[in-house]
């Protein structure tokens, strides 16, 4: 068994989210990309991103999913086509990006939010089609991105059968949106290598959105997209990486799954730290705020056995406890450190520096005058923790409450 898949310590991983938007429309990208394979006009190749049947009948995700794209030194893709494991992809490969597929439609919302809290992605992804133009949640996962300051590029897809004049259309919307975000964010849409370079050594920066127009049927655009990805750099730097991988084990729970002969796996992030197999961590907090030491017994990462996982890594960790006492948002933490502090009362500063955050704001405003009419109280979510909560005042920074206290 490898001690980290093989080479990780060679590869770049780079976790990319898909917004995807509108009904069977969305998983072709990605399908496309890590199978190696075009579609055929008909959702063959979003098949394989699907987790559960409703998926399938329905055409939407609603779950979050993984799967990676690699390449060798020469740029060259590594995918299910050359591959016929995830673990022969991690062999071969000198580059992994790792994709983690969201759910776009406004009911899976939520998911969609889990998600870029709680796998910190390095980029977002976001899938639009490009005969049905900007719709509002292309605007609401584009705010989101800002809010969160994640840097972001976009996919045109089904150009081939897109008239020139809707496509062109489109693209105008897309700017404007961009525009109206607040955000000094300048369109790219690219069309040649120089574009490729340019929008590799700007998309990092924040300060270029790079436009893809491609289909997964006839593959238009396809290499240029796999090519920007063999370059992207991931955003955090070797020294930051290093830093964090020296910092105390740190693991978020995202899933829980029980699998028979195994027990409880919990899967989720490794936010800082290096994690190996036979590790005691401390699990909690539980409803009264105390932590409960467990062992690792085995590691999984992108479905292939492993011996340890490092900080900004996903992976699937095998703990001796029973699943009945393991929850969503709890957290894997190191022994050595002090116990974890469970808190009932906490505060947050926000700030209004662009339309995003001032919805966010507002928002705030209408949770606190809600959580006052015992309605539905908002939901706090913190990397994969989430809590309802009870919001008590929101005050300015400087100066008297925008509310009143409740009495």
């Amino acid at each position: 068994m490898p001690s980290d898949n093989s080479s990780y310590s060679l590869q770049l991983i780079i976790c990319i989210m898909l917004c995807f938007l509108l009904k069977r429309t969305y998983p072709f990208i990605a399908g496309v990309l890590t199978q190696g394979q075009l579609d055929n006009g008909r959702g063959r190749a979003r098949l394989n991103m699907f987790r559960h049947l409703h998926e399938i009948q329905t055409g939407r995700t609603s779950s979050i999913s993984h799967e990676i794209l690699g390449f060798d030194t020469a740029g060259n893709s590594i995918d299910y086509s050359t591959c016929s494991t995830a673990e022969e992809i991690c062999e071969n490969a000198t580059k992994l990006v790792t994709f983690i597929d969201l759910a776009g439609h406004q009911r899976y919302l939520r998911t969609t939010l889990s998600g870029l809290t709680g796998y910190s992605p390095h980029y977002v992804m976001l899938v639009v089609s490009a005969n049905a133009g900007v719709v509002a949640m292309t605007q609401e996962h584009l705010g989101y991105a800002v809010a969160l300051e994640v840097p972001f590029f976009i996919i045109l897809t089904k150009v081939d059968v897109t008239p020139k004049a809707k496509l062109q259309n489109t693209l105008d919307s897309l700017q404007k949106v961009l525009t109206n975000l607040g955000s000094k964010k300048v369109p790219l849409i690219v069309k040649s290598s120089d574009d490729i370079f340019s929008a590799v050594s700007n998309t990092p920066k924040e300060n270029v959105v790079p436009i893809f127009c491609v289909s997964s049927v006839s593959g238009s655009g396809i290499d240029q997209l796999k090519r920007f990805l063999h370059l992207l750099p991931p955003r955090s730097g070797l020294k930051e990486q290093e830093k964090l991988e020296q910092a105390h084990p740190e693991f978020q729970i995202d899933e829980i799954f029980d699998v028979p002969n195994v027990g409880c796996v919990v899967g989720g992030l490794v936010t800082q730290g290096i994690i190996t197999e036979g590790m005691t961590l401390n699990l909690g907090p539980f409803e009264d705020g105390t932590y409960k030491p467990v062992a690792v017994t085995s590691i999984k990462r992108n479905r292939a056995a492993c011996r340890l996982v490092r900080a900004t890594q996903s992976a699937a960790l095998a703990i001796d406890v029973s699943i009945m006492i393991v929850r969503k948002g709890m957290v894997l933490l190191d022994p050595r450190l002090a116990e974890g502090q469970a808190t009932m009362c906490f505060q947050v500063k926000l700030t209004r520096k662009s339309p995003m955050k001032r919805k966010l704001l507002l928002t705030l405003l209408s949770f606190r005058r809600a959580s006052t009419c015992c309605t539905t109280p908002p939901l706090f979510k913190k990397g994969s923790g989430r809590q309802f909560t009870l919001v008590i005042s929101v005050r300015r920074l400087s100066s008297s409450p925008l509310l009143p206290s409740p009495t």
